[in-house]
């Protein structure tokens, strides 16, 4: 009887690549407008630059010289924005109190730079207040130790269609890592979740937690407590 031996085969297949440098027209770089304004007695600032093309990995450069203004719908009345410094156009109070916009009222931004006239629209939305912190102690499992985890307390108002940024600050530090950024509709995360007048549910009561990793790649405890006079697990701190 013959033995049938296998048979191995090895395709090798070589290929090369040719670098091409393509000829591509010189884009004109976006206008980058960051107009965030808030309801405080403090400095409101836009900030104007010009948004860098898919190439070039410099510095987004300051725009100046332009002409910067909000438009109160409701008081009928222009709110200049002059520039305080290169890109920077600012708003300032003009006492303690003095805070910016009302609650209700529409606004429109514009803006009058290098010949051309941009606008924006927006509503200065109401926001409930925070009733209270609280802290829990969780134990540790494989992924991190014992932690203390936040959690803001606030409700909702009646009337579906509210929604909510949910912006934190640690130590005077802002939470914007990607993980660390938190919009609610209503109570909940979405405009059919039935959350409308509720508590934030606690997904989102836990947005106050910022996310760190240590060198193994573990959950660093969001907050440490202070070592004396600390509260009892879910007190108020």
């Amino acid at each position: 009887m013959k033995k049938l031996l296998p048979l191995l085969s090895i395709l090798l297949v070589l290929g090369c690549d040719d670098v091409i440098t393509p000829e591509l027209e010189q884009a004109t770089a976006p206008l980058n407008v960051d107009a965030w304004l808030f309801r405080k007695a403090e400095t409101q600032t836009i900030r104007l630059s010009r948004a860098n093309t898919y190439f070039d990995q410099s510095e987004q450069q300051a725009v100046s010289g332009a002409s910067v203004a909000v438009f109160d719908v409701g008081n009928n009345t222009f709110i200049p924005f002059p520039e305080t410094a290169a890109g920077e156009y600012s708003w300032e109070p003009t006492s303690p109190t003095d805070t910016f916009g009302i609650i209700g009222n529409q606004y429109v931004l514009t803006i009058s730079v290098d010949g051309n006239e941009l606008t924006a629209f927006s509503q200065m939305n109401r926001v409930p207040k925070i009733d209270s912190i609280t802290w829990r102690l969780e134990e540790g499992g494989a992924f991190f130790d014992d932690s203390y985890f936040g959690e803001f307390w606030a409700q909702d108002f009646e009337g579906e269609g509210d929604v909510y940024w949910i912006k934190t600050w640690k130590n005077g530090e802002l939470l914007d890592k990607p993980s660390e950024l938190f919009v609610a509709y209503d109570a909940g995360f979405s405009e059919d979740g039935n959350a409308d007048g509720l508590f934030f549910i606690q997904p989102i009561r836990d947005a106050i937690n910022p996310f760190d990793l240590d060198e193994d790649d573990n959950l660093i405890s969001p907050y440490e407590l202070p070592s004396e006079d600390k509260p009892e697990p879910d007190s108020v701190y």
